[in-house]
């Protein structure tokens, strides 16, 4: 066999060594972006999953209370006479309550309206259940409290230890209606009322979504 035919014989040898490795290359390559995809797809869903999941925690805590997370049986217990704002309320008695770590529009603010009717839709005219922190008065004179009030069945409320009442100063943070505010000595609740107020952040729920009127 001559050189010349060697030669040929080699160059041939290459070329196409070098189509069946460039194609291995190829498919490598493809192989590894389409499982990079797939990781990175998957790794997209389990967070969407986690994110809706802590969404839903979050939607849902400490909003409504049961019995055996709170001790309803020793708190005041006093009937709604008319709501001042969205966290002011006047009881039968003539005593003012303000609402413990949260702070709503002030009339003529964006929002006004809606947390005070929120707050009327709620309790105004219903029997609630007050909760002390440290403080017991305000520098107004005005009383400090958490404000629970019972989630009737049938519009019977019966017995508050087997009880399940929605926590008012969370659900109008919740609803985007109210700021949660720092009033030391007071901050019984203050985590949870701050994490409910991030979610309403997130979302853009109520006042975080803009001016409306």
């Amino acid at each position: 066999m001559n050189k010349k035919y060697k030669d040929f014989i080699a160059i041939i040898i290459l070329l196409f060594g070098g189509y069946f490795l460039g194609n291995s290359v190829v498919k490598c390559n493809q192989n590894k972006t389409v499982q990079k995809s797939t990781e990175q797809c998957n790794s997209k869903e389990v967070k969407d999953i986690n994110n809706q999941e802590e969404k839903n925690r979050i939607f849902k805590l400490n909003t409504i209370i049961n019995s055996s997370d709170r001790n309803f049986k020793i708190m005041e217990r006093e009937m709604v006479k008319y709501v001042i704002d969205g966290d002011t309320i006047i009881l039968n008695n003539g005593k003012k309550v303000r609402y413990i770590s949260i702070n709503t529009p002030e009339r003529g603010e964006c929002w006004y309206r809606q947390a005070k009717k929120k707050n009327q839709e709620l309790i105004e005219g219903r029997q609630i259940f007050l909760e002390k922190d440290i403080s017991n008065y305000d520098k107004y004179q005005r009383i400090l409290r958490y404000v629970y009030v019972p989630i009737l069945k049938k519009g019977v409320f019966k017995d508050s230890n087997n009880s399940k009442m929605y926590f008012v100063n969370m659900e109008l943070v919740k609803a985007g209606l109210a700021r949660v505010r720092e009033y030391k000595p007071d901050l019984k609740y203050l985590k949870e009322l701050k994490e409910v107020e991030k979610y309403a952040k997130q979302n853009k729920i109520g006042l975080w979504g803009g001016c409306e009127e």
